[in-house]
């Protein structure tokens, strides 16, 4: 990241105390958005749709649409 911010965590696993900066960014927001949840937890306990490409395009989505 631009900042110098670690993107990912050491440890993403469930059970961590800190899991990097993606991981409690979207476990936040599906404490504030029932439509995000639903998304994140619809899928199969292997389909958490956390993985290093799928943050990637999460994030330049997020991105594309900050800057239009």
């Amino acid at each position: 990241m631009a900042q110098g911010m670690a993107f990912r965590g050491h440890d993403e696993s469930s059970t961590s105390i800190n899991k990097g900066n993606f991981r409690e960014m979207v476990d936040w927001v599906k404490s504030k958005n029932e439509q995000v949840r639903d998304a994140f937890d619809r899928g199969e306990k292997n389909c958490i749709m956390t993985s290093g490409d799928i943050q990637k395009d999460l994030a330049m989505s997020c991105a594309h649409e900050v800057t239009k």
